[in-house]
């Protein structure tokens, strides 16, 4: 805690008049539920912008990697998406990557890398709104078994892990009155055969570590 002494002047002479400790007040800091919320909203828009950009067959590739012919053959991209938050704002992603068709193996592989944008973004709580201002980065891999030569992911199946990773800041502010900052890390991984998905990781200092069913089972 810091300590401040103060000085009073008085015909030149000097009087001390206090001296105590000064206390601050401390910062802000988002709920445990905050949290775990902003975490889910986080990987959930996320991993729908990367479904939407592996799993198209209409996004054209910016160059190919590879001359025809070769094999296994490669394609680079870049892309870009935007998504208008739930109350307010938008938050927007980009980035670049590679997707790699081995026909011998009959493997399909994607690998991306990019940045994240989030602005004025708000989204409602149980009892009050927070809005996100902030940057960040990802990368992201997923592997595929079968299908034919081309480019989108359809008619393969998942293999292997599909791990996705993300880290930045960001400042929020409560419709309440609060505000504050936060960084974090996390690591969300796709255990294709397990049927498994965990995400684990800090979030404003908090531990995260959350596990659940990949895909639904269709018992009928």
């Amino acid at each position: 805690m810091q300590k401040t002494c103060y000085l009073l002047l008085a015909s030149s002479t000097v009087v001390l008049a206090s001296c105590g400790d000064l206390a601050i007040a401390p910062q802000a800091q988002l709920s445990d539920q905050d949290v775990q919320a902003l975490v889910v909203r986080l990987d959930g828009t996320m991993m729908g912008f990367l479904d939407d950009v592996w799993g198209s067959s209409s996004v054209s590739p910016s160059s190919a990697g590879t001359a025809l012919g070769d094999d296994p053959r490669v394609w680079n991209y870049s892309w870009w998406k935007t998504r208008d938050c739930h109350t307010a704002g938008s938050f927007t992603a980009e980035g670049s990557g590679q997707r790699t068709w081995d026909a011998d193996a009959l493997t399909f592989d994607v690998a991306s890398s990019g940045t994240k944008t989030r602005v004025g973004c708000a989204r409602p709580g149980d009892e009050v709104t927070i809005t996100v201002d902030g940057i960040g980065d990802w990368t992201h891999q997923r592997h595929y078994l079968g299908g034919e030569a081309g480019l989108s992911t359809k008619g393969r199946e998942p293999t292997g892990s599909w791990i996705t990773t993300y880290d930045g800041a960001f400042d929020w502010a409560k419709s309440s009155g609060e505000n504050g900052s936060c960084t974090y890390e996390l690591t969300s991984t796709i255990d294709t055969e397990a049927n498994t998905k965990t995400l684990v990781g800090t979030y404003c200092d908090r531990v995260v570590d959350r596990s659940k069913t990949w895909r639904k089972v269709d018992d009928g």
